[in-house]
């Protein structure tokens, strides 16, 4: 969790610098509750959707989540 948190304020601080920024690598779907307060500008989820044992359902899945907690 410390390593967690200092990630998160890495991107705090980067988006109070003005930067827009992408989350890459990694990321699960429950993962987006970390950075749902946060304006991301790009997350990429490549991994966790190929190699899904039902790759199609977890596209949806992602897609759901990232509407709910980013679409304004």
């Amino acid at each position: 969790m410390p390593n967690e948190r200092r990630k998160i304020q890495k991107i705090e601080q980067l988006i109070n610098l003005g930067f827009k920024v992408t989350i890459t690598g990694g990321i699960e779907a429950n993962d987006l509750d970390l950075f749902s307060k946060y304006p991301i500008y790009i997350i990429i989820a490549g991994r966790a959707i190929r190699d899904h044992n039902d790759p199609h359902q977890a596209a949806i899945t992602f897609q759901k989540l990232l509407q709910a907690k980013w679409e304004n």
